[in-house]
């Protein structure tokens, strides 16, 4: 087990734009942090309709209500003849009213058989989030390097520069997701992750459901016996590609890693479940800054 983990790589090539070089948050786990942060601060909500977010880990209220729950109860003299009014409860009723139209961020969520990374919740409606670190990213044919071996991510782009010096480069450079070796098996299929093409289902099944409740719902003169177990009504789902590196436009499933992936991503998308892309741009001096939403292209999916 190793005491030092790489948290960003510097990539020198022609494709990294002006400057020649980019620095990439290659962590894995620096994917989720980022989101977390992006959630939290609503740079997201004109693509999910959720603003600002509170980590429920801050509040502490479950953890709370936990170990109250596994104390003896004590008895408690009335302070006063007549007055049964408790007041802690007074302060937990004012506190959720308060906090009524406020949103809500959970951690690792079980839904069916798969852990989501996210859950946004709000009033009655919730958002469930996977997401994905995009580290790779592709080449343009008349400067790419060769291959070195056979999982070595050389993924070369269709476009080329343009021959006019006065124009702007045709090709513009699209991060890539998956990449690594086709080691594990999905349905008899040779995949890079299992597991990610399991949550995207996952998430389609469960946007699916809700979009049949809801409209069982609308169609319905009574509400309240058609809601979910947890009373809630609407619930919209997403992948979420955190493009850690500044040096790329638009962002892609890599049907040259893992066709199946690239497949069952479009099939997700077509079915109504959300796939956004934003980016991050890193600092020498370990800065990281939200760079904006960038497009998801399934242009060159291959189905």
């Amino acid at each position: 087990m190793s005491t030092h983990a790489i948290e960003l790589v510097q990539a020198d090539e022609p494709e990294c734009g002006d400057d020649g070089t980019v620095l990439i948050g290659a962590n894995p786990n620096l994917g989720e942090k980022l989101a977390y942060e992006v959630l939290m601060r609503g740079l997201l909500e004109d693509e999910i309709r959720f603003g600002a977010a509170l980590d429920e880990k801050l509040l502490g209220v479950h953890d709370d209500e936990n170990k109250k729950s596994n104390r003896p109860k004590k008895k408690r003299k009335s302070t006063s003849k007549g007055d049964n009014t408790n007041n802690s409860a007074t302060t937990m009723d004012t506190a959720e009213k308060s906090n009524h139209n406020q949103v809500l961020l959970k951690r690792q969520q079980t839904y069916n058989d798969s852990r989501i990374d996210v859950e946004l919740r709000q009033n009655d409606k919730r958002c469930l989030i996977e997401i994905k670190n995009v580290v790779c990213a592709d080449y343009c044919k008349d400067t790419a390097p060769s291959k070195k071996g056979k999982n070595h991510c050389v993924v070369v782009s269709d476009a080329s520069a343009s021959l006019d010096e006065d124009a702007e480069y045709s090709y513009q450079r699209s991060g890539l997701f998956p990449w690594g070796k086709k080691t594990q098996q999905f349905e008899d299929q040779k995949v890079v992750s299992a597991r990610a093409i399991k949550h995207v289902r996952n998430l389609v099944d469960l946007h699916l459901t809700s979009a049949a409740k809801e409209q069982e719902v609308e169609s319905s003169s009574s509400n309240s016996n058609l809601k979910n177990n947890d009373g809630t009504l609407v619930t919209s789902c997403m992948v979420l590609f955190v493009l850690n590196r500044a040096d790329c436009l638009s962002m892609r499933a890599c049907h040259e890693g893992c066709g199946v992936f690239a497949t069952e991503l479009k099939k997700a998308a077509d079915a109504g479940v959300l796939v956004r892309s934003f980016r991050v741009k890193w600092t020498t001096e370990g800065l990281a800054y939200f760079d904006g939403i960038v497009p998801v292209d399934f242009s060159k999916t291959i189905t």
